[in-house]
C-alpha cells in the first residue's frame, strides 16, 4: 500500500507507507513503490512499514523505519543490544529456518546470472555458532580513551560496543582495557584499525595506523599487553608494510585439526574455528577417491593443507608471504609432516602456475581473496588436472572464476555454503569442479 499519490514522485524525507516482499543482498527489506524500489534495514518480507525516505541507492531510494505496523512471522529478538546502530550484523531478526534459506537463495541468484542455474548441485547451508575468533575493529581516539567497535550501519561513524555478540568472549571482555590504552597511543580524532585473535595461547592484536609509534606508545602497548595476558602486540603502518612485532610474550598459536601453527603477525585466519572446521570437513568430502596429489594454491598457514597432509595426502602449498610458508614448514616439520606437505613462495596474482607446472596433479585445492583468481583459473581451465576444489569467501568472484572453468571443460559437481559470517551477507563456499570426462 502507498500512501502518496501516484502521479508524484517519491522524494527524500517523504514519509510513505510500503509492503515488504523480499529481502535485498545486505538483508534489507525490499518494497516496490512507483517511484522503483525502495530498501528498508531491519524489516522482513509481509511487513508494513511506514519509512522516511532517504539518499539514492541503486535504483532506488534507502529508507529508515518511522513505525513497523505489522511483524513477520519469522521475526525474533535480536541477540545484541547494538543490533540496528552496529554495521557488524545485518540481520539478526530473522529466525534461523528463514535465515538459512535467504543466505542459501542469495547464492543461487549469483550463480544463475553465471549460467549455473541447477539449484541440485547446491547443498544445505551449513551453519556456524556465532562466535568469531577473529574480529577487527575500528578506533578512533579522543580525550582520555577511544572509540572502539564497529562503523555504524551505512556511515563511518565507528558504534562504541559495550558487547558484541559474534566475537569470542576473550575479546569482548578485553575490549574496555584496550579502549584505554588506545586513548594513550591514539591523538584525539586519529584512526586505527585493531585485529584481534583469540589464539590458544592468547591474544594477539595487531595495530593498522598511520601513527608514528614512538617510545611511550610502544611502551604503553607492552605494559597493556603484560597486564592483561595478551600474547603478541603487532603494528603496521598500512597495508603495504610488513606488520612490525612490538612485544611477543609468547607465540600466538593455532590448531589445524590436530597440527598446532605459530602464526605471523597479520597473517590470514579464518575468522572462525567452527567454521574453519565446517569448511575443512567441507573440502574433504569433495575430493574425488583415489586422489594423493594435491597442489594447494593461496594455502596461507596450511588450514586446509596441513590436515590434507596427516590424512595421507601430499601437497605442494603455495603463497605470497614467505612468512606464512615458513610458519606452515614449522609445524609440519613438528609434527612429523614434512614428507608430505612442502610449501613454495610464489606470488599467485602476478605470476600464476601454469598448466605444465600443474601437471600430476589429481586435484587442485585453491583458496583465493575476496577478488578471486582470474588469472590463475584460466590457467587451471589449460589444464590437464582431472579436479578443481575452490573455496570461496565471496560467491560473486567464484561465479566468474566458475564460469571459466566451465569454458575450459570442468564441471560444477557441488556446491556446499558454509555461513561463517553469521547475521552478515557475507558466505563462504567449497565447490568441486571435474572435467567433463570425469564420473561425478
Amino acid at each position: 500500500m502507498w500512501s502518496f499519490c501516484l502521479s508524484l514522485t517519491a522524494r527524500p524525507d517523504r514519509a510513505l507507507d510500503v509492503t515488504i516482499e523480499r529481502l535485498g543482498g545486505r538483508g534489507d527489506g525490499i518494497a516496490t513503490t512507483p517511484a522503483g524500489p525502495v530498501y528498508v534495514p531491519n524489516a522482513l518480507p509481509g511487513e508494513e512499514v511506514l519509512v522516511r525516505l532517504g539518499k539514492p541507492r541503486a535504483e532506488g531510494l534507502a529508507a529508515r523505519v518511522v513505525e513497523r505496523r505489522t511483524d513477520s512471522a519469522d521475526r525474533i529478538e535480536p541477540v545484541c543490544k547494538h543490533f540496528g546502530r552496529c554495521g557488524g550484523c545485518a540481520i539478526q531478526h530473522l529466525a534461523q529456518p528463514a535465515y538459512a534459506v535467504w543466505k542459501r537463495d542469495l547464492l543461487l541468484e549469483i550463480l544463475a546470472r553465471r549460467g549455473f542455474d541447477d539449484a541440485s548441485i547446491v547443498a544445505d547451508l551449513v551453519l556456524c555458532p556465532p562466535q568469531r575468533r577473529r574480529v577487527r575493529f575500528a578506533a578512533i581516539g579522543r580525550k582520555g580513551d577511544a572509540v572502539l567497535g564497529f562503523n555504524a550501519r551505512g556511515s563511518n561513524q565507528v558504534i562504541d560496543l559495550e558487547m558484541c555478540s559474534t566475537a569470542d568472549p576473550r575479546i569482548v571482555a578485553i575490549l574496555p582495557a584496550l579502549r584505554e590504552a588506545l586513548g594513550d597511543v591514539l591523538t584525539p580524532k586519529m584512526a586505527c584499525d585493531v585485529e584481534i585473535v583469540a589464539a590458544e595461547s592468547g591474544l594477539d592484536l595487531l595495530l593498522v595506523s598511520r601513527v608514528s609509534m614512538n617510545g611511550k606508545r610502544r611502551q604503553r602497548l607492552i605494559d597493556f599487553a603484560g597486564q592483561h595476558g595478551v600474547a603478541r602486540v603487532a603494528f603496521q603502518q598500512d597495508e603495504r608494510f610488513q606488520p612490525e612485532t612490538i612485544i611477543q610474550f609468547e607465540a600466538p598459536i593455532v590448531r589445524f585439526g590436530e597440527t598446532s601453527v605459530p602464526f605471523p603477525p597479520g597473517a590470514f585466519l579464518q575468522p572462525s574455528a567452527a567454521g574453519e572446521q565446517a569448511l575443512r570437513e567441507a573440502v574433504q568430502l569433495l575430493i574425488p577417491p583415489g586422489s594423493m596429489r594435491v597442489v594447494e594454491l593461496f594455502s596461507g598457514c596450511g588450514a586446509f593443507g596441513l590436515p590434507l597432509a596427516a590424512a595421507g595426502f601430499r601437497v605442494a602449498a603455495y603463497e605470497a608471504e614467505e612468512a606464512m610458508i615458513q610458519a606452515l614448514g614449522l609445524a609440519a616439520g613438528r609434527a612429523g609432516l614434512g614428507g608430505r606437505v612442502t610449501g613454495h613462495v610464489r606470488d599467485l596474482v602476478r605470476q600464476p602456475l601454469r598448466p605444465e607446472e600443474l601437471e600430476g596433479a589429481d586435484v587442485i585445492l585453491l583458496d583465493p581473496p575476496r577478488n578471486g583468481a582470474a588469472d590463475q583459473v584460466e590457467q587451471i581451465a589449460d589444464s590437464a588436472v582431472p579436479a578443481v576444489v575452490y573455496v570461496s569467501c565471496n560467491p560473486a568472484s567464484f561465479a566468474r572464476d566458475a564460469a571459466v572453468l566451465a569454458d575450459g571443460g570442468y564441471v560444477l559437481r557441488q556446491v556446499i555454503p558454509v555461513d561463517q559470517f553469521v547475521y552478515t551477507p557475507h558466505l563462504e563456499l567449497v565447490a568441486l569442479f571435474q572435467q567433463g570426462d570425469a564420473t561425478a
